[in-house]
């Protein structure tokens, strides 16, 4: 697996994540998130039934597989996540996970037209790094 790198306008690690991404989401990070916010990398992207179900027993997630938006496939069951979950890496190469630093994301992507919903500002989860495409509009 490729390490998670600032060095560059993407990250090999992120682009690998990405591919098992809806579009529409991978596109929200590259041009929207990444550019405002180079340090920021992709955690998870899709989750198969293993690990969506660790997350479940780690307290990181409510719905077991196939529920989450982690586990959606496209029209040919391929991986086709609509959510992501970020980390910001600093300059020692280290990962972080602060508040300030996904509100601020969360705040710029408001700005934008995408339609993307925050995990921070759900009540029943503290999923601050959590990132999910907002099925609830129309298209």
């Amino acid at each position: 697996m490729t390490k998670h790198t600032n060095n560059g306008p993407s990250c090999p690690s992120c682009e690998s994540k990405l591919l098992n991404a809806h579009p529409t989401i991978a596109e929200w990070f590259k041009t929207i998130v990444k550019p405002f916010s180079p340090t920021c990398h992709v955690s998870w992207s899709w989750r198969g039934k293993e690990d969506q179900e660790q997350a479940f027993l780690d307290g990181k997630s409510k719905l077991h597989f196939p529920n989450s938006m982690h586990n959606k496939l496209d029209d040919y069951d391929n991986p086709c996540s609509m959510a992501l979950d970020l980390f910001e890496l600093d300059g020692n190469g280290m990962a972080c996970w602060h508040y300030g630093f996904f509100r601020d994301i969360a705040q710029h992507s408001d700005k934008s037209s995408a339609r993307i919903i925050w995990g921070g500002t759900w009540k029943t989860i503290s999923d601050n790094d959590h990132f999910q495409m907002d099925e609830s509009k129309d298209s």
